[in-house]
């Protein structure tokens, strides 16, 4: 089963910041959903790299379109049928951890024919 070319990669991307509120006020992600996510990510996952990365966002409102700080977290694994379905899950689980109207989750093809 340790056949890169089945390898995938996650690509999760978290908030550091909640949405802003009318007044554009953002306040960081408290650090036990943090704490809650990583036991998580390390519960579920054989391993992840995690940076810090920029992004922007649209609202649909020019006055809250902005720039975004999160995590990008990449999680390398063959994923199953079982898998996706779980992944949809915890998306879910996710959106309202984070109080989140969306959570990036990509996954892509990884490794490469040796």
């Amino acid at each position: 089963m340790d056949n890169p070319h089945h390898w995938q990669t996650l690509v999760l991307l978290l908030p550091l910041f909640h949405n802003p509120t009318a007044d554009g006020c953002r306040k960081p992600i408290a650090p036990r959903v943090w704490e809650k996510t990583i036991q998580e990510i390390q519960d579920y996952f054989s391993g992840c790299t995690a940076f810090p990365v920029g992004g922007w966002y649209w609202s649909g409102n020019p006055d809250n379109d902005g720039t975004d700080n999160l995590v990008r977290f990449e999680i390398d694994g063959i994923f199953t049928g079982s898998d996706i379905a779980f992944l949809r899950e915890w998306n879910k689980i996710l959106k309202r951890r984070f109080h989140q109207n969306y959570i990036y989750m990509k996954l892509m093809q990884s490794g490469m024919p040796v």
